[in-house]
């Protein structure tokens, strides 16, 4: 629990407590639109489109479009561009593609359709042909990465907006390094295959600018993929890879050795890593990614969200902040807290021999034994197990803060719990030597003997580890509590500040549709702008009307 509240004051929020996954990440699948784009989406041109035709597109946006990306770039440039006051506003007879591919509804008395080419193509008497003048700028534009929008007036072609998205700031990074370690990235989008080439070429000459390498292998990059083909397409990646075995039960003597070794740390080295189930890490934001979520969730593997605000955020193991980093801590912060955990476990076990070792001198030495030493050895004991709790804490902030701090960096390595336990097993030998050699409890003499010597050594050195150890504390108080951050780190914690009094703390699923989607039925499949390439939309579960959300 105080590894999951430590994540979720970065806006790390973790729903699936009982996914500790263990599994060595090998393939990352992407939803483009809102995943690897930021969603302030864009009008950059249009093409064969009047006044009057943009009033009709702006009041089927603004009445149908909810608060979706494309929506709100189309209104943004006709607020921006066209301004047009509109009088009149009747609007009737929505309709939605079952395949998610567009919508149409009659606007001002006139039929007006809205979609992908396909979906274009495939109305019933219709004369949707693109216009020849228009059909090399379509082309261009698509070989550029933008997302065309069709537009028909009573079932006639009549233009195309161009949709242009802006790839997320510090995505290349994570893709980089992602790459760089092996792991297999693969991109599902509903855009059309051309686009999709395009965007992967443009954020790709950014992240390799002296080179011809992608961060997309052409073979990862699946498009056109309507929801239920996604979820296709991802049962079958996952049936590629071996099921994740069930946890082995550790014997008594086995769980006591790794108590043991875990005190510092040994015995966690993760295993040879294996491709399996586990390590697919979905990554999405639409309420179309939903069934992608559950599927990629009941085989092991790990569903992330970009944001808490995400609608797929309901679905997902795990919320991000907005980042990729996590994904790189995320295994290595699960196997911090369970070596913790292990420490935690054999600081009882030095408890118990410690007192154990002052009941044995003591009676060596004929002394009865005060209660004063297992109230010392408890409060000692009640204090590592505190210090090592902060390290949870510290542990989270280090790995996602953009403020680096050595004094921080040095609590969390095992140096800092060694040094610790270092001093105080010499403090406790050098007292139980004098003990036991002047027969009675003193403080240990360099004058009184060879053993009473070493054991004034021994308590001399646990003397000068523990005032390292508090002057480390101390610094880290005065330069990382005390003095006020600058910089990133500043930066960041205000973001998060921000973020937390936007969104609040997401809660599970309230209203029927919403449970029907969390059932498994996902019968209102939200697309992402991808997917609606072209006006894909469904109605919200808060109208009553076909109001739209289009993915």
């Amino acid at each position: 629990m105080l590894s999951i509240y430590q994540r979720n004051n970065k806006n790390i929020l973790l729903r699936n407590e009982n996914n500790a996954n263990q599994e060595t990440i090998h393939t990352v699948v992407f939803d483009k639109t809102g995943t690897l784009t930021t969603g302030r989406s864009k009008v950059e041109s249009y093409a064969g489109l009047d006044e009057a035709l943009w009033q009709k597109i702006h009041l089927l946006e603004q009445s149908h479009g909810a608060s979706h990306p494309l929506a709100n770039a189309i209104n943004s440039f006709y607020d921006s561009h066209i301004a047009q006051k509109i009088v009149f506003t009747d609007i009737s007879n929505p309709v939605l593609d079952p395949k998610n591919r567009g919508l149409s509804a009659t606007v001002q008395g006139k039929s007006i359709h809205i979609g992908n080419l396909s979906y274009m193509q495939d109305i019933q008497e219709s004369q949707i042909v693109v216009a020849e003048e228009h059909s090399s700028l379509i082309q261009s534009k698509l070989l550029q990465g933008y997302t065309p929008i069709y537009v028909a007036e009573e079932k006639v072609y009549k233009g195309v907006i161009f949709i242009q998205h802006e790839p997320r700031s510090d995505i290349l990074d994570a893709l980089k390094r992602l790459k760089k370690e092996g792991k297999t990235l693969i991109m599902l989008t509903g855009d059309n295959s051309v686009s999709a080439m395009a965007f992967n070429q443009q954020i790709s000459a950014k992240a390799y600018p002296h080179s011809e390498e992608t961060i997309f292998e052409p073979q990862n990059i699946h498009a056109e993929q309507q929801p239920h083909m996604k979820e296709k397409f991802l049962q079958k990646l996952m049936k590629s890879f071996e099921p994740v075995a069930a946890p082995k039960k550790e014997s008594s003597k086995e769980g006591f050795l790794s108590t043991v070794r875990g005190f510092f740390g040994g015995g966690m080295t993760p295993s040879e890593p294996k491709k399996t189930q586990g390590g697919v890490w979905f990554v999405g934001d639409g309420l179309n990614d939903a069934p992608c979520a559950r599927i990629v969730t009941e085989k092991k593997g790990v569903s992330c969200a970009m944001n808490s605000t995400d609608k797929a955020a309901f679905f997902t193991d795990i919320s991000l902040n907005g980042s990729l980093a996590y994904l790189f801590e995320h295994h290595k912060l699960d196997r911090f807290f369970q070596k913790n955990i292990r420490q935690n476990q054999a600081l009882l076990v030095y408890s118990a021999i410690a007192f154990l070792a002052f009941i044995i001198s003591f009676s060596i030495a004929g002394l009865a034994v005060s209660p004063l030493i297992p109230m010392l050895i408890m409060m000692s004991t009640t204090g590592f197990t505190l210090l090592n709790c902060y390290r949870v804490k510290l542990s989270v902030d280090e790995a996602l803060d953009k403020h680096r701090s050595w004094f921080r960096g040095f609590f969390v390595s095992d140096a800092s719990v060694g040094l610790a336990a270092g001093a105080s097993t010499l403090l406790i030998g050098g007292l139980l030597i004098s003990t036991v050699m002047s027969k009675g409890l003193g403080l240990p003499a360099l004058t009184a003997g060879g053993w009473a010597a070493i054991g004034s050594a021994a308590a001399l050195s646990g003397g000068i580890l523990l005032t390292l150890f508090t002057l480390t504390a101390v610094g880290y108080l005065i330069f990382d509590q005390f003095t006020p951050m600058t910089g990133d780190g500043a930066v960041s914690q205000r973001e998060s500040s921000v973020i937390k009094r936007q969104r609040g703390t997401p809660k599970h699923t309230t209203t029927p549709a919403h449970q029907e989607v969390h059932k498994g039925l996902f019968s209102l499949p939200e697309q992402s702008t991808g997917d609606r390439m072209a006006g894909t939309r469904v109605p919200t579960v808060e109208s009553t009307n076909f109001t739209a959300s289009f993915i």
